[in-house]
């Protein structure tokens, strides 16, 4: 029960960030849209499911480890959208270019 607790509390919102920059990162690398969405979606959860539930149940060492843990990824997300920037923006104008050559 407790090494459960663990897992939800602290484990789980660290495998989600983890997803969460692989998603950002191969979304703008490989230009998928959806993906980085998608893990900015999840990063966004990850935050909400800190502080309004897993705060108060933590002891004050997991509440330290886990809020340096994800900061760290959220700032490494922050950088690397910085340096993939451009190739977010190109995405983004592809869609309606096609969409202007076709009419």
């Amino acid at each position: 029960s407790h090494q459960a607790d663990i897992f939800r509390m602290i484990l789980l919102p660290i495998i989600w960030a983890v997803l969460g920059f692989v998603l950002i990162y191969f979304g703008l690398r490989k230009q998928l849209k959806g993906f980085p969405i998608v893990g900015i979606i999840l990063f966004g959860l990850i935050i909400l499911k800190l502080y309004f539930v897993d705060v108060w149940e933590m002891s004050n060492i997991f509440r330290i480890i886990s809020f340096i843990v994800l900061g760290i990824l959220i700032l490494l997300t922050s950088f690397m959208y910085q340096k993939l920037k451009n190739l977010m923006v190109n995405l983004m104008e592809k869609p309606s270019e096609n969409k202007e050559a076709e009419h």
